[in-house]
């Protein structure tokens, strides 16, 4: 894969000269800047930083949220997150524009199996991160508490982006995008989030909410599917869904009901399960270019 995607980039990168290789070879000298300060005990450091814009991670912090926390944030960032990640992937196979590394071998720290632009880790992160950050949970937090969580939002999604530019694995065109992408999801989430939860909440005609629910996230499940060649998020968007509106409807629980000891036992048991599930279907469904 690695190798297919350095052969479209080298194409992509000359293609007779011309504005495209104008910007890349402009990133490609941000990227030198930026790496002047590289040393193996601050590359170790940058890849703990990337990581918290990676996937797994997403998966780790919404279930803890979601068990621990709050779970009706939980749930909102869970579906942020898969819907942010459909759209990036969709998006990437797209443009299929190359890496830094596919034109210059020597600034790569970190290799990827995708495409770069636009970047998913400034994507997702913005949307993560500034959501999770500035929600009010117990409604009461000050304005000075508010301020303080979009500071410490905005640096975080700020060094993510430098430390894809650290490990040459993107273009500072790719963080431009990703953050623009994840601006515009932002928007639209404060804009429709009200009117789509009420929505969602109505009674049917049997009295319920669970059946518009579950329709509703089959079709939002479907969409995705049709978007990228990657079923896990839709899938992980249609059993979510599923799963918290049944919650919702049958169990009526909520995160901060029970003691700590308690929350932390059901997230480490439910994090186990997950883990299981997803290694386990990883094996047993081609990944891929494996068919």
């Amino acid at each position: 894969m690695e190798e297919t995607i350095g052969t479209i980039g080298v194409m992509m990168a000359d293609p007779g000269g011309g504005f495209i290789d104008t910007v890349l070879d402009w990133g490609l000298g941000v990227i030198r800047a930026v790496q002047v300060v590289a040393s193996p005990p601050l590359t170790a450091v940058v890849e703990v930083i990337t990581a918290l814009g990676a996937v797994y991670f997403y998966i780790a912090a919404v279930l803890f949220i979601y068990w621990c926390i709050n779970e009706r944030l939980g749930a909102r960032l869970a579906f942020l997150v898969l819907l942010t990640g459909c759209i990036n992937s969709s998006l990437k196979e797209a443009f299929r524009q190359p890496r830094p590394y596919d034109l210059d071998p020597s600034l790569g720290k970190a290799y990827e199996a995708t495409f770069g632009f636009p970047s998913g880790h400034a994507q997702s992160s913005l949307v993560f991160w500034w959501v999770g950050l500035t929600a009010n949970l117990a409604n009461h937090a000050n304005g000075k508490l508010i301020w303080l969580r979009r500071l410490g939002a905005v640096l975080i999604i700020l060094l993510i982006g430098w430390t894809r530019l650290y490990l040459g694995v993107h273009f500072p065109t790719d963080l431009f995008g990703g953050w623009a992408l994840g601006i515009l999801i932002l928007l639209l989430y404060y804009l429709l989030d009200k009117p789509i939860t009420k929505a969602l909440l109505q009674k049917d005609r049997q009295g319920g909410s669970l059946r518009i629910q579950c329709f509703t996230a089959a079709i939002v499940a479907i969409i995705m599917n049709t978007m990228t060649n990657d079923s896990s998020l839709s899938g992980m968007f249609l059993g979510f869904g599923c799963g918290y509106a049944l919650m919702l409807d049958r169990l009526g629980w909520h995160a901060g009901g029970i003691a700590w000891g308690k929350r932390l036992l059901s997230y480490f048991l439910g994090l186990g399960v997950v883990a299981i599930i997803y290694i386990g279907l990883s094996a047993l469904l081609p990944k891929e270019g494996s068919a």
